[in-house]
This record gives C-alpha cells, structure tokens and sequence, in this order.
C-alpha cells in the first residue's frame, strides 16, 4: 500500500522539483541575487524535512568559536511572532521559537537573533552588535538570497538523503543534487562504533552529488544522563516516562532505552507548545514516577511547572561527538 501511495504521488514529486530546481538555476545565473555578508559566516542546513541534528550541530559550532564574538541568525520556526528580534532576557519561545530561546540560554555569550529574512537579519544583527566577528546562520541552506562563506550540509545516517526522494514521495526539500551547494557535509547520528569500511561506502554514496573531494564528516550525538533542577542526575535504570515534541520522537527514545526503563512516551509533533493542562493529566497519571524530557521541549515545560513538579522532570542533553575533530576545527577556523 505504501509502495503504491510513493508511485501515486510520483508525478507531483517530478513537478515539485522542477520548481525548486528552477529557482535554484535562477540563483545559479544570477538572476536571482545572493548577498555574500563580508563578516565570516557559516551556514547550517540539510536537504531533508525533520532533524537531521541542525540545533546541535550550531550549539558545537559555538563551543568551537567560543574565542570568538558570534551571532547565530535563525528563521524562529513555530514562533507567534514575525519579523526580526534580538533574543534577550525578556524573550519567550513563544516569541522567538523554542530552538534559539534554547541555545540562547545554553549559550549566554554568543548573541541570537531570529528573522525570516537572512539577509534583513544580518543587516540588523550587525548594526544592533558592532563587534561581531563570525555569524552563524541555522537551517539556511535552501534560503538562497544569503551566500555564506561556508555552507555545511548535514545527513542524516538514518535516513540518508541519496536514499531519498523529493516531496511528496520523499523527504527531500529539494533534488539530491542540492548538495553541490555544501563546503563541508557532515553524517550525523552516526553510530559510535561506525566502522572505517561503512564511512567510506557512505563516502562514496555522497560523492556523486557534491562538488569534487568535498570533505565529509561524521558525528554521533551521545545522550548524557538526564538531570533535573536541582542538578541531580537520574538514577540508571530506573522507570520514567518520556515526554517528546521533537522532529524524531523515536530517535529519542532510542537514546534513552538502554539506560532506563520507559513506562511510557508521550510522544507529540515537532515545535508543540505544551498545555498546563496536558502536563497536569499526564503529572497525575504517574505521580509515582520521573519524567524526562529534551532540552528544547523543557524551555517550554518549565514555565507551566510548579516547585513540587519541577524537580520530578528530568533533561536529557546531546552531545555532539564528531570524528577527526581536529581536521574540522581546522577547517572552521580558517574561515575566519
């Protein structure tokens, strides 16, 4: 039945990409323009729909500039507002979207802004920061009107986009040769114990697509063991539950499993904004037990806590592990 739904939905694949490959050829011959920003800039994205690990990848970009003085440009998905806005201490998710409100607190020396339009964004952030030194642009890589200086592509290991198809049939925003477009493509979620042989067949799966002898990388992103706010660190293998808004729910799940005993997974759609409501039915029916939940469905969650349900909702943190770190710091810091 799926088989036949991809072949039913074939035709309108073909059309959706030949939309998005005009307008990729429109930019490619400068019909469309591209604003190049004279400041280094990186820009992160994917050429699938769903996580590919874009938040992750910017909060490790970040820790690597740490040097540096650095403004992270995001569109603010889910967001209720519009426009451009500068993140600080009076800002909400629900103002800025949950992602950068995120970071932003995960990073309180970096500066984060959120505007749809790049290129209107960039203007404002570096007039707003004089000093800014690197500006980190995330999920850019199909928003063509800016051009970073560097372009890094994630695929993600699981759902690789050679593998894939163009909307609707597939997952792709666009045609697999988008990549020609990546500086740097980096497989993430890799498996930890990801072997020489499979690294190289992946390389060469991706090859075909990109520019020539473009390097690529490979990262796995490790859950740490879950804490809460009072910094205490859950017990291993003790019964929680789970609570997800996330592109992949079962990926988070996956990261979780091994550890601890699941009870049950509330799973909900990417970006959902939590109802007090919810999380109190969901508090009485396991008040025995602790919750654990991701860093950005906490930002959201924490608010519609009391003192007493605070501490009983456990975080769950990824951390980037890239391989051959060093050859990619390098890399990076050339830029600038």
């Amino acid at each position: 039945m799926l088989q036949f739904l991809k072949y039913l939905l074939f035709p309108f694949s073909l059309l959706y990409k030949g939309i998005t490959s005009l307008r990729n050829l429109l930019f490619d011959i400068k019909i469309l323009p591209s604003f190049e920003p004279p400041l280094p800039t990186i820009g992160v994205g994917n050429l699938t729909v769903g996580g590919t690990g874009k938040t992750p990848i910017i909060d490790y970009l970040i820790s690597i500039l740490s040097k540096q003085k650095i403004g992270v440009i995001s569109r603010g998905y889910g967001r209720k507002t519009k426009g451009y806005i500068s993140i600080d201490t009076n800002t909400s998710p629900e103002k800025v979207g949950d992602e950068p409100f995120m970071l932003s607190r995960m990073n309180p020396e970096a500066n984060f802004f959120v505007c749809e339009n790049r290129v209107v964004g960039y203007s404002k952030a570096v007039n707003a920061v004089k000093d800014l030194e690197i500006v980190l642009f995330d999920d850019v890589f199909q928003h063509r009107y800016i051009k970073p200086k560097l372009n890094l592509l994630l695929c993600d290991y699981n759902r690789p986009f050679y593998d894939d198809y163009v909307l609707p049939t597939g997952m792709l925003r666009e045609s697999r040769y988008g990549a020609k477009r990546a500086d740097i493509v980096i497989v993430t979620k890799c498996p930890e114990a990801i072997s020489g042989t499979q690294k190289n067949e992946i390389r060469g799966k991706i090859a075909p697509y990109c520019s020539k002898n473009i390097p690529i990388y490979f990262a796995s992103f490790k859950s740490q063991i879950p804490n809460n706010s009072e910094n205490t660190l859950l017990d291993p293998h003790s019964k929680v539950v789970l609570i997800s808004g996330l592109a992949n729910n079962s990926g988070f799940r996956k990261g979780l499993e091994k550890d601890f005993n699941i009870l049950k997974h509330f799973e909900f759609k990417d970006h959902h904004n939590f109802k007090k409501s919810e999380l109190q039915l969901i508090i009485s029916e396991f008040t025995d037990y602790n919750f654990v939940c991701s860093e950005k469905d906490f930002v959201k969650i924490k608010p519609l806590l009391s003192s007493l349900e605070l501490p009983k909702f456990f975080v769950s943190r990824q951390k980037v592990e890239l391989f051959e770190e060093e050859s990619f710091k390098k890399l990076i810091l050339a830029v600038l």
